[in-house]
């Protein structure tokens, strides 16, 4: 009987050794979340909140959906995240969830995107998440809810009604959130027009005073130029403990408030040519209004300033706080009696955006900055969080209401992407990250052929739908291989179709993704004009563009000058046999990530079409994909400073290919793995793996190859997902089953 008692305790302890070598503890508590999660708090907040002894933090999920998570501080333990509601609008980010707790415990989130009703979902139980009631919307079309309960337990709703031009009003709510005041529409504090409109943050002060501060948006500036970024000023009023708006000098204020009263009575700071964004507003314990935001204008490292706005009895005295390279990285901060922290987006990117009304380098860094005498001299304390650590740029940083020293500050892992749903969020505090333990997954994405696989990866990779669908042959591989970087930058899925019938459940699937616009990759020998017409007549699609040149080559030309069209100077381009599939199989989630285009060559000359692409494109560097055999040396002579990665065979290759990426911008939080012995589901997951920032690496059906083997056990650690793209006959069960006990 001992003996069964030790044994059975060494099986116990082996299996809990196992599962603890398969757990991830990680610095964030979601790892799929939309790349918008968090918003700016300048517009939505709160989105988190402590409350007995738990803090609660909503997000956007997977579909833009709002869902809410908690952390027990007692236990040191999270619950499950809980999806809440349904965002209607699966492709508009705007739609962030803000949390409130009314006086008899019940939890309220409110949420909506643009043009759509503001929803309001409300916990089944006090004190209790796991089970919402969808509440009638309290607005008809409204965004950017600010929930605000004052002293007596009524709860102010402000938003923004409408889209841009909507002005910004509330509603009240005596009981609990059941009925709002007025029915039918919001007060207006802030008028829009077709000239004017408005952002504001709304922020509860001492004695139900509740703070404003706004920046106006020239709208017609907006019509005339196409720059969004057209935000200028910054203006701050109140509202008193009997609902009179005023100004800081108290004077009582018409409402809603107009352009002209704004800037006669309410102005903080004139910016001039320079824009604004991002304004923050708190108190000190005096009731002192101070304000954040950033202002400039271009691009580059040093283009915005945080600067940082205090009431000084007499005036408005505005100071600098850091650089930064972008109008839209957001910030925060909290006032004590003794200082005051500020948490900065701050840098992080090249700064080498178009100037204003790009995205392209929204986000960066997280940075902690302090000031002791009131917000005139700042100094960094340290940085939270850094793109060289991590790879990757984070963004709107909020301070979570009433919080728990050790939870104090929530921000997401930034993508201007907002439905690419596999972005992480984080908690920090007083120790540092509130961590989370994951376990790795292993999910397979396939259909039963190589065109319903296709298209499941085209699920996978774009749920919430796209604009655009490109379109391969099924029957060779070449034009879906140089495809993938240019539908990667139209941020569309690479669906296969036979050449003169369109599958219909690659038409089904066109019509999910909501397609309008259709890119056919090769001629009319590769896919034929009868496709053309069953896109038009039997989809969503109601353009079609062909790119195909006379020979694989000449494609892959058209489908590079395309690239430099769309990103401008292309410096480096990939070179890889036109002959044959297996070298260049891994190359296309990295070169679709860096914006590098794939073009072909023949094994012992370079193609006119080639060299011409190498000269109109100005590429000065070359990434050789295969050895030898594939690629002669008399080829990489006549290639601007070539560098070859190769292996001794195809999923060595691709092993050193992936590591290779793995150096260069992807991460291995990710994995794809596909059959080595076929083309078609390897180049359909090569949008997936570059959206995913994830390499891909070649298996044999039956067993995993020692070389992809090697690197997946050295790179074990860091891996979270594996996603096996095929079905059983493409990658076996047992494959499967040798990824799944990696590491253990």
């Amino acid at each position: 009987m001992r003996r069964l008692s030790l044994l059975l305790l060494i099986l116990l302890l082996i299996f809990s050794l196992k599962s603890e070598a398969q757990a991830i503890i990680a610095d964030y508590f979601v790892r799929n979340a939309s790349g918008n999660a968090i918003y700016e708090e300048m517009v939505i907040h709160p989105e988190g909140i402590y409350y007995n002894g738990r803090t609660y933090l909503v997000y956007q999920g997977e579909d833009l959906d709002p869902f809410i998570i908690s952390y027990n501080h007692t236990a040191s333990a999270w619950s499950d995240p809980v999806r809440i509601g349904d965002n209607s609008l699966g492709s508009d980010p705007h739609g962030g969830p803000a949390i409130l707790i009314d006086r008899a415990g019940y939890f309220h989130v409110f949420y909506g995107a643009h043009s759509t009703p503001l929803r309001h979902v409300r916990s089944g139980n006090p004190g209790d998440i796991s089970s919402w009631t969808e509440m009638p919307p309290v607005a008809d079309s409204a965004t950017y809810p600010q929930p605000i309960m004052m002293s007596d337990g009524t709860i102010y709703l402000f938003f923004r009604e409408d889209g841009h031009e909507g002005d910004w009003a509330f509603l009240t709510s005596v009981d609990n959130g059941l009925t709002w005041v007025p029915s039918g529409g919001g007060i207006p504090i802030l008028e829009s027009s077709l000239e004017s409109a408005w952002y504001a943050h709304f922020e509860k002060g001492k004695g139900d005073k509740i703070h404003m501060a706004f920046v106006w948006q020239n709208e017609t500036e907006i019509r005339e130029t196409g720059n969004y970024f057209a935000r200028y000023n910054v203006y701050y009023a109140y509202r008193d403990e009997n609902g009179y708006w005023r100004n800081i000098s108290g004077e009582v204020l018409d409402t809603p408030i107009t352009k002209n009263t704004a800037d006669e009575e309410c102005l903080v700071y004139q910016s001039g040519s320079e824009h604004t964004n991002q304004v923050v507003v708190k108190e000190d314990e005096q009731g002192n209004p101070f304000i954040l935001f950033v202002a400039g204008a271009g691009s580059g490292p040093d283009s915005y300033k945080w600067k940082f706005a205090r009431w000084n009895g007499n005036g408005w005295e505005v100071n600098d706080i850091t650089f930064t390279d972008h109008l839209f990285d957001a910030g925060t901060f909290e006032v004590t009696s003794s200082e005051i922290r500020a948490y900065l987006v701050v840098g992080g990117t090249n700064g080498t955006g178009n100037g204003d009304g790009d995205h392209k380098d929204r986000g960066g860094n997280i940075e902690e900055w302090i000031s002791y005498d009131g917000g005139i001299t700042w100094s960094k304390v340290s940085p939270i969080i850094k793109k060289e650590d991590t790879g990757s740029i984070y963004n709107d940083p909020q301070i979570v209401s009433n919080y728990h020293p050790e939870a104090k500050l929530i921000f997401c892992e930034w993508d201007n992407d907002a439905t690419n749903f596999i972005r992480k969020v984080f908690l920090y505090g007083s120790s540092g990250f509130v961590k989370r333990e994951f376990s790795r997954q292993t999910q397979r994405v396939f259909g039963d052929s190589r065109i319903e696989t296709a298209v499941e990866i085209a699920k996978k990779s774009f749920p919430a739908g796209s604009e655009y669908v490109f379109l391969a042959t099924a029957s060779n591989y070449p034009d879906a291989l140089a495809g993938v970087p240019l539908a990667y930058i139209y941020k569309a899925p690479l669906l296969l179709t036979w050449k003169d019938d369109l599958p219909e459940e690659v038409a089904s699937e066109i019509n999910r993704l909501g397609a309008k616009k259709a890119v056919i990759l090769g001629g009319t020998v590769a896919i034929s004009n009868e496709v053309r017409s069953q896109l038009l007549n039997e989809t969503s699609v109601t353009q079609v563009e062909r790119i195909g040149g006379g020979s694989r080559y000449d494609t892959a030309r058209l489908i590079a000058s395309k690239i430099k069209e769309k990103l401008g100077d292309v410096n480096k381009a990939i070179i890889t046999t036109g002959e044959n599939f297996p070298d260049a199989l891994a190359i296309s989630p990295y070169a679709a990530y860096k914006g590098y285009p794939i073009l072909l060559t023949r094994k012992n000359s370079l193609p006119e079409e080639t060299e011409e692409a190498l000269n109109s494109l100005d590429v000065t560097s070359t990434i050789i994909v295969g050895g030898l055999e594939s690629v002669s040396s008399s080829v990489e002579d006549l290639l601007p400073s070539p560098q070859r990665i190769a292996g001794l065979n195809r999923y060595d290759t691709a092993a050193r290919v992936a590591d290779y990426a793995g150096s260069d911008g992807l991460s291995f939080e990710r994995v794809l793995i596909s059959t080595g012995e076929n083309y078609p589901d390897a180049l359909a997951g090569g949008v997936l793996g570059a959206r995913f920032g994830a390499p891909l690496l070649l298996t044999r059906s039956q067993q995993l190859p020692s070389e992809t083997r090697i690197l997946l056990e050295g790179k074990i650690s860091e891996i979270l997902d594996f996603y096996i793209l095929g079905g059983e006959l493409a990658v076996s069960d047992d494959v499967q089953s040798e990824l799944e006990n990696m590491g253990k």
